[in-house]
């Protein structure tokens, strides 16, 4: 958890392919990363911060 590795939640990323991955991010504070090639979507009321079409983009997004 981000307690144990005394992270904040606003330093961290949650990736993932839904909104039930979307909607905790935001929640908690945290930056959101959606992935297009999985199996799920996300709510236009709910916008990750980053929307990729491949893992390569992940990276780059993590390296800025």
């Amino acid at each position: 958890s981000l307690k144990k590795l005394n992270i904040a939640p606003h330093n961290s990323i949650m990736i993932g392919d839904s909104i039930n991955d979307i909607l905790p991010a935001k929640i908690l504070g945290m930056h959101s990363i959606f992935v297009t090639y999985g199996y799920g979507s996300y709510d236009q009321n709910n916008k990750p911060d980053y929307i990729v079409q491949n893992f390569n983009e992940i990276t780059n997004i993590l390296n800025n």
